[in-house]
């Protein structure tokens, strides 16, 4: 495995894998699920060990880890798959713009937004649904019958 390029925690102690690229790359997230799997198989309180000099004391929050992507830019593709990792790994992915201003170097950092993925929607219960619901064969026999009534009494209106 090559080495991962930040590994820190936030302000509220969120372990945070961090991959930087200058370039557009359409494996960025690949390679940062790749360091993340290594992260996971160490175990945080691995982590909280082999780098308790450099964390002074920070507790680390007992969550999943969360991945920070920083690029010139993120294609449409990259964006999909972000928008597909598990709820609960929080991915964030960032622009950044190279400046220089009155002879000072900056970055600006423009977090781009992941649209939330798509539930499958319910389709609503149908009368066929219903009456093979009912388990009771009586009741199955019951509940049809009820329903040919009513829609004799709704077909009667409607004649009028």
């Amino acid at each position: 495995m090559k080495r991962l390029d930040i590994l820190g925690v936030d302000s509220e102690g969120v372990l945070t894998l961090i991959e930087l690229k200058v370039n557009l790359d359409v494996n960025q997230l690949r390679q940062a699920l790749e360091y993340y799997d290594w992260l996971m198989e160490q175990g945080i309180d691995w982590i909280a060990g082999a780098y308790k000099e450099k964390l002074q004391g920070t507790k680390l929050k007992e969550q999943m880890p969360q991945i920070f992507l920083i690029a010139p830019d993120f294609d449409d593709k990259r964006i999909k798959e972000a928008k597909y990792i598990r709820t609960n790994i929080k991915v964030r992915l960032f622009r950044y713009l190279a400046l220089e201003i009155n002879g000072n170097k900056e970055i600006k950092l423009m977090e781009t937004p992941i649209p939330q993925p798509r539930e499958i929607e319910a389709k609503p219960m149908t009368i066929k649904d219903n009456i093979n619901y009912i388990t009771e064969k009586d009741v199955q026999s019951l509940f049809c019958s009820t329903m040919e009534r009513i829609k004799s009494i709704d077909e009667k209106k409607t004649l009028k």
